[in-house]
């Protein structure tokens, strides 16, 4: 597989804040729960090849979502404030032109399987001079989820991912991207 240019964790490390105490009933001194935090399957690898070649000589970049950390505090009685971090590791392939590079992500916010928010983000990557592999780190990107006495916000869940072309799918679904 041409992702061979990136480390490949067994798991996509979530790091998120979660308190087992409900937010109706806890003190204020503890942290309310987050939303659950997932990266979606299919889109948390971007592999671009330069024309219409798959060989190694063809991969311009390659992409993987290493990280999403998440913490939560309250936002007023009726909502959960979730701060969300996405890393990435990008490294350029023998085919990429050039040293900057404006990748795009998103994150969306589902309840009950509906989407209720999804924003889109651009990492703006630039590799020094002989470097093949950055990391990235998005900024904190803060959501507000609504929370109430008999909901908390571990009933939001928060997907990540990359936007990606059908093609740029149909080939992570094909490789296990």
């Amino acid at each position: 597989m041409l992702m061979s240019l990136l480390p490949k964790p067994r798991h996509v490390l979530v790091a998120a804040t979660l308190a087992v105490a409900g937010c109706a009933s806890a003190p204020d001194n503890f942290p309310p729960p987050c939303p659950n935090l997932a990266l979606l399957t299919d889109a948390g690898d971007l592999t671009r090849f330069a024309g219409t070649g798959r060989d190694v000589t063809d991969l311009a970049l390659a992409a993987r979502i290493s990280a999403i950390g998440a913490k939560c505090a309250r936002d007023g009685k009726s909502a959960v404030k979730a701060t969300i971090n996405v890393v990435a590791d990008v490294a350029r392939g023998p085919a990429f032109v050039g040293r900057v590079v404006d990748i795009p992500y998103f994150i969306a916010v589902t309840e009950a399987g509906q989407i209720i928010d999804k924003r889109n983000f651009i990492a703006h990557v630039e590799f020094p001079s002989n470097v093949s592999r950055v990391p990235f780190m998005g900024p904190e990107i803060d959501l507000s989820v609504a929370v109430t006495p008999e909901k908390n916000a571990s009933a939001y869940k928060i997907f990540v991912g990359f936007s990606l072309t059908p093609d740029e799918v149909a080939y992570n679904r094909r490789t296990g991207g």
